[in-house]
C-alpha cells in the first residue's frame, strides 16, 4: 500500500513564497547623514575640551572648530569638505564672531 505522504522525495523542501510587503517600504529613502551627525557631536566635544583649557591658543581652536568643523579624513585619505559646522547651525552668529574678531 501507498502512503499519501512521500517521505523519500530528493528533491528539497521548496521555502515559503515571500509574503507582500507594505507599499511604503519599498518606497523609503534615508535622509540622514550619521558620519555628519557624528563629526557635529566630536566638534562640540572638541570645542569644550579647547574652552576647558582656558588658554587663548584654547579660545583661538575652540573658534576655529566652530567655524570649519575638525578635518574628517575619508576611508581614501581625502579631507572632507562641505559637511554641516557647528557655526552653519547657528542662528546669530556673525555679530559674535565679529565681536570676537574685533577683540583680537
Amino acid at each position: 500500500p501507498t502512503s499519501a505522504i512521500e517521505t523519500n522525495s530528493t528533491e528539497p523542501p521548496q521555502p515559503p513564497p515571500p509574503q507582500p510587503q507594505p507599499p511604503f517600504l519599498n518606497r523609503y529613502t534615508p535622509t540622514t547623514d550619521v558620519d555628519d551627525i557624528a563629526a557635529l557631536d566630536l566638534d562640540q566635544r572638541s570645542i569644550v575640551a579647547k574652552l576647558a583649557s582656558g588658554t587663548f591658543e584654547g579660545m583661538k581652536e575652540a573658534g576655529l572648530i566652530y567655524v570649519e568643523g575638525r578635518p574628517v579624513v575619508d576611508e581614501g585619505g581625502i579631507v572632507v569638505e562641505g559637511r554641516t559646522t557647528v557655526q552653519s547651525l547657528s542662528t546669530n552668529v556673525e555679530n559674535a564672531i565679529d565681536l570676537a574678531d574685533s577683540a583680537t
